[in-house]
């Protein structure tokens, strides 16, 4: 079996999200969900009723009083948030301790992730993008693949570091010539098995390529949030938060930052802002995965 068709059945290989997980994120999308319905999904997952009370008395949301049940919880978070929070907790727990293809801890790896879920949210508020544009979960998934092609990475590192820094190649580039695939293509292929939106497929399929996305005629909610998060994630590595070993080869989407519309000075100031929103909740996360 080749290098790529391995790589494509050791997805199978990941553990599946749980099904509380696909049913919040079904709620979602209806639009007649209640946050009732939401409360019953989540009382009926231990785990997810445990992290998502952890959350809302975190020091990150600043609650005056103590949030003892589901149903405060939905309230005080919102139905949105709760499906942040649900993905959040579900995808922390599948990450193994270091990816070692990147040359990244999991903490380092969990922070990348969670500065790219907050910048993505802030970028789509900033440009009034539409209220389905859901920046926060795109942004936290668009990495995924990594999961997968991080142990092929780590029997490679030479000839990664050959083709990054002697052949002058993009990262990606050099994973695709490497492997006959990189993390995107891997990812997307994640995200299908695990039953996630449409829209954060196509994200993480695309979030280094923007423009080819464009080019192939994606809807226009899809188009923008596939822009987003990839000015998030040039974003969040310029600015350190979190570095792998292809941290000097990346190329920013000219195109994707044109079509966003958003100065540079008033992207970093985005980041400035988010910066300690940043910090918090990946703290909090951490705390979620340590005591899962």
């Amino acid at each position: 079996m080749t290098a790529t068709l391995q790589l494509f059945a050791d997805i199978d290989r990941l553990p599946t999200l749980p099904s509380s997980v696909a049913r919040l994120s079904a709620l979602a999308r209806d639009e007649r969900s209640s946050a009732r319905d939401y409360q019953e999904v989540i009382t009926h997952d231990p785990a997810l009723t445990t992290n998502l009370l952890r959350l809302a008395n975190s020091a990150f949301f600043g609650r005056p009083r103590q949030v003892t049940s589901v149903r405060q919880a939905v309230t005080f978070l919102g139905t949105k948030r709760v499906v942040e929070v649900a993905l959040a907790a579900a995808f922390s727990g599948v990450l193994p301790e270091a990816l070692p293809g990147y040359g990244i801890q999991a903490a380092t790896f969990w922070r990348h992730c969670v500065a790219v879920a907050v910048l993505s949210e802030r970028i789509a508020d900033d440009r009034a993008l539409s209220k389905d544009c859901d920046g926060f979960t795109c942004g936290l998934l668009h990495d995924i693949g990594k999961l997968v092609t991080s142990a092929y990475l780590a029997r490679q590192t030479g000839e990664i570091m050959e083709s990054i820094w002697g052949q002058r190649q993009v990262f990606i580039v050099a994973e695709h010539q490497i492997l006959g695939a990189d993390h995107a293509e891997i990812g997307a292929a994640v995200a299908e098995k695990w039953n996630l939106p449409e829209a954060v497929c196509a994200v993480v399929r695309w979030h280094h390529s923007p423009s080819r996305r464009g080019e192939r005629g994606a809807e226009d909610g899809e188009a923008d949030l596939v822009d987003v998060v990839h000015v998030a994630d040039c974003l969040a590595h310029a600015f350190g938060f979190g570095t792998d070993i292809g941290e000097l080869s990346r190329e920013i989407d000219s195109g994707a930052v044109g079509r966003i519309g958003a100065p540079v000075r008033r992207l970093e100031h985005i980041v400035g802002e988010a910066a300690a929103e940043i910090e918090d909740l990946s703290a909090v996360f951490v705390d979620i995965r340590g005591g899962s």
